[in-house]
């Protein structure tokens, strides 16, 4: 079998790139940010495997598409630089997923990650093969494992954080600090799911 070839991560300037692009006026206001986009791409990947055009589509918004722009060129640069990301997401899963590290924002006044956008990204992710994500959210202790991704991207909990007297930006700083520990451990439950489900090999006879 042939091995993958290797990606090469993104420069600063491409993912400076692409992250302008996100945010300007050749994409649809509902589009993902940057951060937003890394989680839900993450999530896309280490889940069951999800047809490119279904995953694309979800990037622009709801009803929005590549079609959006105005100029083919620049429709065709931002796909390119999605899947790009998308390539060494999968390459950095597959090789070292321990090593995993979130594009996150920065609350410079605070000095506080905001983690909220990529918790977003990567429940907007899981939520393309709910069923199949259920098990996982079922589970004592990967769900557990899960729980303040779940937290941090939801809006209601967000609000009972506040008039409870919590601070919701330093419990994203915490969850920001514990993603990629997070994220190596759905791999690894999702791996073993993988090769619990693998037909085993027929022996072949000896002679």
């Amino acid at each position: 079998m042939n091995k993958p070839q290797a990606v090469a991560p993104l420069s600063e300037a491409q993912l400076d790139e692409l992250a302008d692009l996100l945010d300007s006026d050749l994409t649809p206001e509902d589009c993902m940010d940057l951060s937003m986009l890394q989680g839900y791409l993450t999530a896309v990947l280490l889940g069951p495997e999800v047809e490119p055009e279904r995953w694309l589509a979800q990037v622009w918004g709801e009803g929005a598409d590549a079609g959006y722009f105005s100029a083919k060129a620049e429709a065709e640069r931002v796909v390119a630089l999605v899947v790009d990301l998308y390539n060494e997401i999968d390459q950095q899963l597959r090789i070292a997923p321990e090593e995993y590290e979130p594009i996150l924002y920065l609350d410079e006044e605070r000095d506080l990650q905001i983690a909220r956008p990529w918790c977003m990204g990567f429940m907007l992710g899981a939520a393309l093969n709910e069923a199949d994500w259920q098990p996982l959210l079922d589970d004592e202790e990967i769900g557990q494992a899960l729980l303040p991704v779940v937290l941090c991207a939801d809006e209601e909990g967000r609000a009972e954080m506040e008039q409870s007297g919590e601070d919701p930006a330093e419990f994203e700083d915490e969850v920001a600090e514990e993603l990629p520990e997070i994220v190596a451990a759905i791999h690894s439950w999702w791996e073993a799911q993988r090769a619990e489900n693998r037909p085993a090999r027929a022996k072949g006879r000896r002679r």
